[in-house]
């Protein structure tokens, strides 16, 4: 029986090594959840302006973008398009971008799912003056959108997404699949944006150019807007910009995900044919995820810090010799994670589905 034991126990073992050995964590006292609100409506993702130090911006499922200044709520919304969303189920408004050159143009982005259910990358302006006051003037509404990407979609099923500026200042869009199965067609075509990462340079006066240096660009029979492939589910995406590593969360399967550092031209299917196919997996819904580059935390400098829905456990991942370790952090109490990002000056902050705002501190 002893012996018995013993290799159940050198499995797991194994088993942990392959998919993000458990390091010993930290004590959870040593981090806390400081709730800074709990009148939210569905929160899905977090954002922050580069030319702010004050604001905090929470994405709401129905359509509408939440300001934060000074860790309070404004009355007044930086955006409403509930018109013009599929909010059914998973649908809805899902990430907010601001355009590196904001103090200049002043353009922001959404990704979004329309009603016929194709995700959708759109463009506002908003005026000079929208963010600097104590409100905002004028709740962006859908009669001012630019459409800068729609993607067809005959099968509206695993279309969640997301999207971010690199350093590079170029926008990152993660797509869905479009189906209910992880191997998929979309994923493995040439021809198709779903079940992708885009790379694409938005325009003011046009929506977009192909950034020359894509992998694809000039490759017969590909779209050249294309940066990676072969994703199901791509819930979450983050880029550290110390780095310029891609962090991305694809739910392959039901009840399960996987983190993937994404790298150039990789094709990311099954089966996988890209380097670092996927650092961390696991048999439940995976909330990713950032790098923290934040001042606050020490400890957890260069961490990826991500949440596990089922367990309700804020985990952080460290690499040391070309493996990657998990470390726990805290139980999370007040609801179930539904996104974590960070604020201007590179703190954590985390959503949960009671419609709470948290920062995570020492």
């Amino acid at each position: 029986m002893r012996i018995l034991a013993l290799f159940l126990l050198l499995l797991s073992c194994l088993c942990g090594y392959c998919y993000g050995a458990a390091a010993e964590p930290p004590a959870p006292s040593l981090y806390k959840l400081a709730l800074i609100s709990d009148d939210l409506d569905h929160p899905v993702s977090i954002a922050s302006n580069p030319t702010e130090t004050q604001r905090l911006y929470v994405v709401e499922r129905s359509g509408t973008v939440r300001i934060f200044k000074d860790r309070k709520l404004l009355s007044t919304e930086l955006l409403n398009i509930e018109e013009i969303l599929n909010s059914k189920g998973p649908n809805g408004l899902m990430a907010l971008a601001f355009h590196p050159g904001y103090a200049k143009n002043h353009l922001i982005y959404v990704y979004y799912i329309d009603p016929q259910g194709d995700p959708v990358v759109g463009q506002f302006q908003l005026g000079p003056d929208a963010t600097t006051d104590e409100t905002t003037d004028e709740t962006l509404k859908e009669d001012s959108l630019q459409v800068i990407i729609k993607i067809a979609q005959s099968s509206p099923n695993s279309n969640t997404g997301s999207i971010q500026f690199g350093a590079d200042d170029l926008l990152y869009i993660s797509t869905g699949d479009g189906s209910a199965t992880a191997a998929t067609q979309a994923a493995q075509s040439d021809h198709s944006l779903l079940g992708k990462l885009l790379r694409i340079a938005p325009l003011v006066s046009k929506p977009y150019q192909v950034p020359s240096d894509n992998p694809f660009n000039g490759v017969t029979g590909v779209l050249p807007e294309i940066w990676a492939s072969g994703f199901h589910n791509p819930t979450h995406f983050s880029i550290d910009k110390t780095t310029n590593r891609i962090f991305l969360v694809d739910a392959v399967a039901p009840g399960a995900s996987e983190i993937k550092l994404i790298e150039k031209g990789g094709n990311y299917g099954i089966p996988c044919s890209a380097p670092n196919c996927a650092i961390y997996s696991a048999a439940s819904p995976i909330i990713g995820g950032v790098v923290y580059r934040g001042s606050r935390i020490p400890a957890l400098s260069g961490r990826y810090i991500f949440g596990d829905a089922a367990s309700g456990t804020l985990w952080a991942l460290r690499e040391e010799n070309n493996t990657w370790k998990r470390e726990e952090l805290l139980a999370i109490q007040d609801g179930k994670l539904t996104s974590i990002g960070v604020g201007p000056k590179g703190e954590l902050y985390l959503t949960t589905d009671s419609g709470s705002l948290f920062q995570l501190t020492k």
